[in-house]
C-alpha cells in the first residue's frame, strides 16, 4: 500500500494536505429500494445512507408498529439490484466473494443481537435473508452525530467527555469479548442522544472481509483515526480499536484531528496530547489518549480492560491517573480542587490508622505542597503570559495605528500631487494580502486594514505548517472580519478545515472563496480535496476539472484527479492524470509511486520498477516506495533485489514490521531458513499481533527441525486466526516429525474442514495414518491428494514427509 498517496491542495504556506478521509462511496449509483418497498414485515420509509458495501433505511415495523433502521448488504463492487428488487452478484467471477461477505454480514448481526442491549453499541433486533442478499434491523437512534457537536463546539469539555467514554468502553468490551472488532471508530460514527449517551454504530465485519478479497474495493479506514496497522497487512485487534477512540477523544480534547498515522510513521507531527490540551483538562485524561494514541500495537493498551484500568485509576501503568474514576452509573462532576482534597483525604484517612503509615504519610504531604507549588507556578506563568500578550496586543494595536496615520498623511499628499498633475490618484496599484499568496489570488486592498488583514493570514500560516489548525481558523476568521471581499482569507480557512476533516466547513468556505473570485483555480482544487474527503469523487473530479482548465499547468490538481479516477476504478485515466502531473511538476515523487502502483496491478512489473526507481531517485527516503519495488521484485523472482529494498526500507524505517517480514518470505523462498528466521523474529517482536508472521516463523523453524519451537510459534498463530490451514498444516508437520501422529491427524483433519480440496493436508494425513497402521484409510487420503495434485508426493519427499 501506499502511505503517502496524499490529497494535494498545495496552498502557500499552508502545509499538505492528510490523505483523504476512506470512503464507502460507490463507483455508481447503489439503486436503493423505493419507500413502501417491503422486506419481510418492516416497510422502507426513506434512506438515511448509503455506501459501497451497503445501503441504511429508516422503515416501519408492521407487527410492532415501530421505527427502525435496516440495514442492507450491498457491496457495490459485487453485486447489482435487478428490476424485481433481488441483488445478484454481477458475474460468476466474484459471486463467491458475494456469498462469503454476506456470511460475515450475518455472522455480525448475530453477534450485535447477542449482546442483548449493550450499553454504548446500537442495538440490533432482528436479521433476515430476502431479496438474495441480507438485511439488519436494529434500532433507530435520534440525535446528532459527535462530528456535528464537534463542528459546532470544535473542543468539549471533561465531564461531556467522559459522559461520552465510559459507556463506549462497556459496549467496545463487550464487543471485542465477541470475537468482533469495530475498525472505522470516529466522530460520524458515534450518534449522540438527547440526554447525551452515545451509541457506537457502522460495524464493518462484512466490509473488512471483502475488504482483503480484491483490490478493487476502496479503504475502510479513516486516516486521523485509523491505526497504522490498518495502512498494512499487521493483524488488528481490540488495540485497533483504541488507537481509533484515543484518536476521536484526541479531537474532542483538542478541536483537531490527529496526523494520519502513516504520515506519522514517516514524520510524526502529532503534538501529544497531554500539551495541545494542557491545563484545559485533566493530565491523566491527557495521558490516557497518548497512550492510545501510540504508533506501534503493541506499545498501546491490547484490551478495553487494560485500558480502564489506568483511566480509573486502579492501576500506575504508564500513565498518570485520570481525573475521574469509572462508575458503574456514570461519572460524576468534580470540581478544579477535587484531585488535592481527594489525596487529603487520604493522607488523612492513612494516618488515622497509626504510626506504621507514617512515612508514607509524609511523602503524601510532599506530594500535596508539590502539587500545590506547581499548580501555582503554573498559575504565575498563565498570568504572566496573558498580561504579556495584552501588551503585545496594545503595542501591535498601536502601531497599527501609527502605521494608519501613516497612511492617511501619505495618501493625503499623493491626492494633492495627483490633482495639481490631474493624475487619478484611484488609480494606484493594490497590495498582495499575504506573503507568498497563491498565483491566482487576487488582492483586496492596500490600505492599514489590508495589512491587519495580512498579518493574520500570515499568522494562521504559521500556524498551520505547525498543525494548530484551530489557532490558524482562528487568525483567518479574524482576516475575514476585518475583509469580508478576501476570496484568499476564506480559502485559506478552508484549507485549515479540510486539514482537521472538517469537510463540510471547508466546501463552505472554498465555495464562499469561488463567489468572491471565480477564477481561483486553488480553491477549486481544495473542494475538490474537500469533497474527495466526504467520499463524492465525482463532485471532486468536477471541481479538479475548473481547477485545470482555469490553470492548466497545475500538477496537484491533475494528481488529485489522478487519484479520483483510481479510486472509481478508472485506471488508464488515473495513469493519463498521473503522466501530466509528472510532466509539470518532474520531482512528484510521490505521483510517479502511485503511478507505479496501477501498473503493478495490472502485472506490468517492469513499468511499475521504472516509476518507483523514479520515486526513489527524487526522495531517496520514501521508505514505502522502497517496499512497493521490493515486492515487485519478488513477483518477478528477483528475489536478490527484492532483500536490497526491503534491506533499505528496514534501514530507513527500523520498526517496520512488514518489510522485516517480506523480507523474511524472500529468504524463506530462496531456502535460507536460518535468515528467514532472523526476520520473521523481529517482525514478531515488532508486530506480535500478525498471525500470518507467527505462521512464517513457524514453517522456517520446522523445516530446519526446531520442531518444539515451531509447536509454539504455530498455536501463537492460531490463537490470533483460529482454523487458518496453512497455519494448521505447518503445526500438523511438526507434530508429524515429532511422532505425535494422534495430534497431527487433528491439526490435518481441521484444515481438511476448512477447505476439503487441500492435496498437502491429505497426503500428510494420509503418512500419519499409514505410520499408525491404518493403510485403508492412508491409501483414501493420498489417492485422494494425487486425484488433486498428482505431484504432491515428489513435493513432500523434498521435505522429508514419505510413506
Amino acid at each position: 500500500m501506499d502511505n503517502r498517496d496524499a490529497a494535494w491542495a498545495v496552498p502557500t504556506p499552508a502545509p499538505p494536505q492528510h490523505p483523504a478521509a476512506a470512503s464507502d462511496t460507490p463507483a455508481d449509483s447503489l439503486n436503493p429500494l423505493a419507500p413502501d418497498t417491503a422486506v419481510g414485515k418492516y416497510r422502507i420509509v426513506a434512506v438515511l445512507g448509503q455506501g459501497a458495501f451497503g445501503i441504511t433505511y429508516q422503515a416501519h415495523d408492521t407487527q410492532l408498529d415501530r421505527a427502525v433502521a435496516i440495514k442492507e448488504y450491498m457491496p457495490m463492487y459485487f453485486a447489482a439490484r435487478q428490476n424485481d428488487h433481488s441483488v445478484l452478484p454481477r458475474s460468476t467471477r466474484v459471486a463467491e466473494d458475494f456469498r462469503w461477505g454476506r456470511e460475515r454480514f450475518l455472522a455480525e448481526a448475530r453477534t450485535l443481537a447477542r449482546l442483548e442491549k449493550a450499553v454504548g453499541v446500537v442495538n440490533v433486533y432482528d436479521f433476515l435473508e430476502v431479496n438474495g442478499t441480507a438485511y439488519m434491523v436494529m434500532e433507530l437512534v435520534a440525535g446528532d452525530t459527535l462530528e456535528m457537536r464537534l463542528r459546532r463546539e470544535r473542543q468539549l469539555p471533561q465531564p461531556v467527555i467522559e459522559r461520552l467514554l465510559y459507556p463506549l468502553l462497556d459496549g467496545l468490551e463487550r464487543v471485542h469479548e465477541a470475537g468482533f472488532l469495530h475498525r472505522d471508530i470516529k466522530p460520524a460514527n458515534i450518534l449522540i442522544d438527547r440526554t447525551g449517551h452515545p451509541t457506537l454504530i457502522d460495524f464493518g465485519a462484512a466490509r473488512v472481509a471483502l475488504h482483503g478479497r480484491t483490490q478493487a474495493m476502496t479503504a475502510i479506514y479513516t486516516p486521523g483515526y485509523a491505526a497504522f496497522e490498518q495502512f498494512t497487512s499487521a493483524h488488528q485487534g481490540p488495540w485497533t480499536d483504541i488507537y481509533a477512540l484515543g484518536a476521536t477523544l484526541y479531537h474532542c480534547a483538542t478541536g483537531r484531528l490527529p496526523p494520519a498515522a502513516s504520515d506519522r510513521m514517516i514524520d510524526d507531527a502529532l503534538v501529544p496530547a497531554t500539551q495541545a490540551a494542557k491545563g484545559q483538562l485533566a493530565p491523566g485524561l491527557l495521558a490516557a489518549i497518548d497512550w492510545a494514541l501510540k504508533l506501534k500495537a503493541a506499545d498501546r493498551p491490547q484490551t478495553i480492560g487494560q485500558w480502564r484500568r489506568i483511566l480509573s485509576g486502579e492501576s500506575s501503568g504508564p500513565t498518570v491517573r485520570l481525573a475521574t474514576p469509572i462508575a458503574a452509573n456514570g461519572p460524576k462532576k468534580r470540581t478544579r480542587g477535587w484531585w488535592l482534597a481527594g489525596l487529603a483525604a487520604a493522607v488523612a484517612a492513612a494516618g488515622a490508622a497509626g504510626g506504621g503509615v507514617h512515612l508514607w504519610q509524609q511523602r503524601q504531604d510532599a506530594l500535596v505542597r508539590q502539587e500545590v507549588e506547581r499548580r501555582a507556578v503554573e498559575d504565575a506563568e498563565r498570568k504572566a503570559a496573558a498580561e504579556k500578550a495584552e501588551a503585545d496586543l496594545a503595542a501591535r494595536r498601536q502601531a497599527e495605528e501609527a502605521a494608519a496615520r501613516r497612511e492617511a498623511e501619505a495618501r493625503a499628499r499623493t491626492d494633492a500631487e495627483s490633482k495639481q498633475h490631474g493624475a487619478d490618484a484611484a488609480a494606484r496599484p493594490q497590495t498582495a494580502t499575504s506573503a507568498s499568496p497563491p498565483s491566482d489570488a487576487k488582492p483586496a486592498g492596500n490600505d492599514a486594514q489590508a495589512r491587519q488583514v495580512q498579518a493574520h493570514i500570515e499568522r494562521g500560516a504559521d500556524h498551520a505548517r505547525k498543525g494548530a489548525y484551530d489557532r490558524a481558523i482562528d487568525e483567518y476568521t479574524q482576516a475575514i472580519r476585518l475583509q469580508p471581499a478576501s476570496a484568499l482569507a476564506f480559502y485559506n480557512r478552508g484549507d485549515a478545515y479540510s486539514s482537521m476533516g472538517d469537510y463540510d466547513r471547508a466546501i463552505q468556505d472554498f465555495t464562499q472563496a469561488l463567489t468572491l473570485q471565480s477564477d481561483f483555480a486553488m480553491a477549486f482544487n481544495g473542494r475538490g480535496v474537500a469533497y474527495d474527503g466526504k467520499g463524492d469523487t465525482d463532485q471532486a473530479i468536477r471541481d479538479y476539472d475548473q481547477a485545470i482548465k482555469l490553470k492548466p499547468d497545475y500538477a496537484e490538481a491533475f494528481y488529485n484527479r489522478g487519484r479520483a479516477y483510481k479510486r472509481k476504478g478508472q485506471d488508464d485515466r488515473a495513469t493519463q492524470d498521473y503522466d501530466q502531473a509528472i510532466r509539470l511538476k518532474p520531482d512528484f515523487a510521490v505521483a510517479f509511486n502511485n503511478r507505479g502502483n496501477i501498473y503493478r496491478g495490472k502485472g506490468q512489473f517492469d513499468r511499475a520498477i521504472q516509476d518507483y526507481d523514479e520515486a526513489i531517485k527524487r526522495d531517496p527516503a520514501f521508505v514505502i516506495a522502497f517496499k512497493n519495488r521490493g515486492d515487485v521484485y519478488a513477483s518477478k523472482g528477483q528475489l536478490d533485489r527484492a532483500i536490497q529494498d526491503y534491506s533499505q526500507a528496514i534501514r530507513i524505517a527500523p520498526d517496520f514490521a512488514v518489510a522485516f517480514k517480506d523480507r523474511g518470505d524472500v529468504y524463506y523462498r530462496r531456502g535460507e531458513y536460518e535468515r528467514s528466521i532472523q526476520d520473521f523474529s523481529a517482525a514478531t517482536k515488532l508486530d506480535p499481533k500478525n498471525a500470518v508472521t507467527w505462521h512464517g516463523l513457524c514453517s522456517a523453524r520446522a523445516l530446519v527441525g526446531q520442531l518444539e519451537a515451531a509447536l509454539t510459534d504455530c498455536t501463537e498463530s492460531l490463537k490470533l486466526r483460529p482454523n487458518d490451514p496453512n497455519a494448521l498444516d505447518s503445526r500438523g508437520f511438526a507434530l508429524l516429525k515429532l511422532g505425535r501422529l494422534d495430534d497431527a491427524i487433528v491439526d490435518y483433519t481441521s484444515a481438511l474442514t476448512v477447505d476439503a480440496r487441500r492435496a498437502v493436508s491429505l497426503y500428510s494425513r494420509g503418512i500419519a495414518r499409514l505410520r499408525k497402521g491404518d493403510t485403508a484409510a492412508a491409501r483414501t487420503d493420498m489417492t485422494a491428494a494425487a486425484a488433486i495434485d498428482r505431484n504432491i508426493a515428489a513435493k513432500m519427499r523434498k521435505y522429508g514427509v514419505q510413506p
